[in-house]
């Protein structure tokens, strides 16, 4: 079915809103649909701005209406006698003006003015089609409004994305870099212990013990090199080029040993450490990475128990997948703390504190396609996890 008359006008009318190269037409639009449906000789699209008002747009009329400048406050019958007689400056035979106001959501856009040679061409009916057009236009305005507002405030969000992406970037590097210091730290604090270890024993002479600490910095020594080479692989935007099978009870030893010199060199009451390793399967993951992870929640564990306790290194399966834990049976945390542990830069131990420990933790399992889940209680101690999926195949083997 065809929709002709003043309902097709309308809808073209409705379609140019959403048609941005098509809004700049709806005022001229309005003013054409006005004069030709109503029957008069010629018709005005007055808006109101503020402490002005303008013939923005007009239909049979000379191009001169457009500069014209009325009183805001002048609508109506005042509206209606300055329209006509500027009008019939222009074409005496103009002897009848007629209006109606553009309002929408209570906010007043403007006026719709028809003129006409033929007073009774403007009757009831016609009046009551005017009302219906300057509502309509009133409507689309409003629309019209929204949308541009809306473009605006999207490319302004898009502008604000691109910035913050960069920023984001920068960030992330600034983050990196404080992230692998903060690992090296843990790395290398081992090897100063294990050097002052290896002097005692030169001069003891115990040849023996001399020998097991150098092994045991060398061993820290190649999981610094695995960090660096870490570093470089992921500049690379190569993440799974490290990946192998790990066995997560190897790593929890690992990390032990690498974290005990702090523990007997810093704790003002040692720890007591508890190994429940319990083979859970192997996962694939980067080694050097969840080494570095396992020290931090160690470390993090010791810090809780500046007056002793004990520190339990756990593994086991959960859902399929394995985990590693550490736990400690220190003070807790309250729910404002526990709730922000993984954020970047977020610390609790001031000065001496990055905030990057459990962020970099947290990011490791991101990677690895797990989760890091931290429970804790007041007065009941901490315990982080470290869940790894169902083993999956090496990207070697596919």
């Amino acid at each position: 079915m065809s929709i002709s008359g003043p309902l097709a006008d309308l809808l073209r009318l409705s379609r140019l809103v959403t048609d941005p190269a098509g809004r700049a037409g709806i005022l001229s639009t309005v003013a054409e649909i006005s004069a030709i449906h109503v029957g008069a000789d010629a018709s005005l699209v007055v808006l109101v701005d503020g402490e002005r008002a303008r013939v923005a747009a007009a239909y049979g009329c000379d191009g001169a209406a457009h500069d014209w400048q009325l009183d805001p406050d002048a609508l109506g019958p005042e509206l209606e006698d300055a329209v006509l007689l500027r009008c019939r400056e222009i074409n005496e035979r103009i002897v009848v003006a007629r209006s109606a106001p553009m309002i929408s959501d209570g906010a007043l856009f403007g006026a719709l003015v028809v003129l006409s040679s033929v007073p009774e061409r403007i009757g009831d009916d016609a009046m009551s089609l005017l009302a219906g057009i300057a509502d309509m236009a009133a409507a689309s305005l409003s629309a019209a409004m929204q949308f541009e507002r809306l473009e605006r405030v999207n490319a302004e969000l898009r502008a604000t994305r691109a910035a913050l992406e960069r920023t984001e970037k920068l960030r992330a590097l600034g983050q990196m870099a404080a992230g692998v210091a903060h690992d090296l730290r843990n790395i290398l604090n081992p090897i100063t212990l294990y050097l002052q270890l290896a002097k005692r024993q030169v001069r003891a002479g115990d040849k023996e013990a001399l020998e097991s600490s150098f092994d045991e910095m060398a061993s820290v020594v190649g999981r610094g090199m695995q960090l660096l080479e870490g570093l470089r692989q992921f500049s690379r935007q190569s993440p799974d080029a490290a990946e192998q099978m790990v066995d997560l009870d190897a790593l929890a030893r690992e990390a032990l040993t690498i974290a005990r010199p702090r523990m007997s060199s810093r704790a003002k009451a040692m720890p007591r450490v508890s190994e429940e390793l319990r083979s859970p399967p192997p996962v694939l993951a980067r080694s050097g990475e969840v080494v570095s992870a396992i020290v931090n929640l160690i470390a993090n564990a010791q810090d809780a128990l500046e007056r002793g306790g004990t520190i339990t290194v756990r593994t086991g399966t959960e859902r399929g997948g394995s985990f590693v834990e550490v736990a400690d049976d220190g003070p807790g945390m309250p729910p404002e703390v526990r709730d922000r542990v993984f954020e970047p830069f977020f610390t609790t131990k001031g000065e001496e504190g990055t905030g990057l420990g459990l962020a970099m933790v947290y990011s490791t399992m991101v990677r690895h396609g797990g989760t890091a889940e931290l429970s804790s209680d007041v007065g009941k101690g901490t315990c982080v996890r470290l869940w790894f999926p169902p083993r999956r195949s090496s990207p070697q083997s596919s």
